[in-house]
Order: structure tokens, then sequence, then C-alpha cells
């Protein structure tokens, strides 16, 4: 599912990283409809921040298919976002930005910007050339089933996992990492 999930230690030394905020991943479905906005926040290639929050919406997702952990939305993401967070217009994560999508023609060849099929060679060698149609990211819902189901043999990784899914799963947990983020450090 291409993530990592990472634990961070509070050291004592610095401010306490509950004062930083934090985004919960909501294990729910009807989050965001098609049609709706996407917000992005990316970083590419560890370059600045990022923010697309124009002309993003959500294009396509399905249930109970071989690709229903995926959703599919417009926005202009760059090379090296994977990752990143994809938000509703109440920024909550629906997804987690994977790839971007080439468009094909009905042969299955990937087209370039002007609809001309490219060889393999001329798209691995010149990906400004080619054409997008969409954006694909991990469904949230399905990437927290896979934490939560995930077998970790490591005691102490266990209960930060267990942990982690219990905070997420708090009422109105969304509200207060939104508010530790607007908190004065």
């Amino acid at each position: 599912m291409d993530f990592t999930l990472v634990a961070v230690r509070d050291d004592g030394n610095n401010p306490p990283l509950d004062k930083f905020g934090w985004h919960v991943l909501l294990n729910v479905q009807g989050k965001i409809r098609i049609g709706d906005p996407v917000n992005i926040i990316q970083h590419p290639n560890g370059n600045n921040k990022a923010i697309v929050v124009h002309n993003s919406n959500l294009l396509h997702l399905e249930n109970g298919t071989d690709i229903d952990k995926y959703c599919y939305y417009s926005g202009d993401t760059e090379e090296g976002s994977s990752g990143s967070p994809v938000f509703n217009n109440r920024w909550e994560i629906v997804a987690l930005h994977h790839k971007a999508v080439p468009k094909t023609d009905r042969n299955g060849n990937i087209v370039d910007k002007n609809g001309r099929a490219m060889s393999e060679k001329r798209y691995k060698d010149n990906p400004e050339e080619i054409s997008y149609e969409a954006n694909e990211g991990i469904r949230v819902s399905r990437l927290v089933q896979a934490i939560k189901d995930s077998a970790i043999t490591n005691s102490s990784q266990k209960i930060i996992r267990d942990n982690l899914i219990k905070l997420w799963s708090e009422p109105a947990a969304h509200k207060r990492g939104l508010k530790a983020a607007e908190t004065e450090i």
C-alpha cells in the first residue's frame, strides 16, 4: 500500500509533540463524493511545501472491485509527491497520494500532450511530455484497515499501533488535532 508508519518520541527538550497538532485517519467511508474538491499538501522531491486547492476534484472511486483501495482525483501534483495527504474540504484526509495516471490511447499506449502515442523509450526519456488524466491515491479507509490488520510481533510496536488506532477512533479527535495546531508554542 506504499506507506510507512513512524513513531516519534517526545524527548522533553523541545515543545511537546502534541502542541504541533495532527490529522486523524478516519476508518469510515463517505468522507467525500465524486465531484467534491480535494486539497493536496505536497513537498515534491523534498522541496518547499506546495498546496493544491484549486481545480482539484474527486473523479472516481469504487467499492468491491480489485481497485477499490484507490481513488482518483484531479490536481496539479508534482513528481516526488507520493505520500502527500489528500484532504476533503473539511481537512479530513481521504487518501495518501500514490502516483499520477498517464492518459492512454485505445491500444493502451501512453500518449503525449498532443495526443500522440509514445514509445517506452520516449516516455522514460521525456516524462515532461506525458499527458496525465488523473492522480491515484490510496483511500484512507483502506489504509487504516491495513494498519489494523497488520501482524505486529513486537509488543511495544503493537501497543503504539493500538493506541494510534484508539486515538483516531475517539469522538472529536479530528477537531482536537486541528485545535492543537492553532495553539502558540
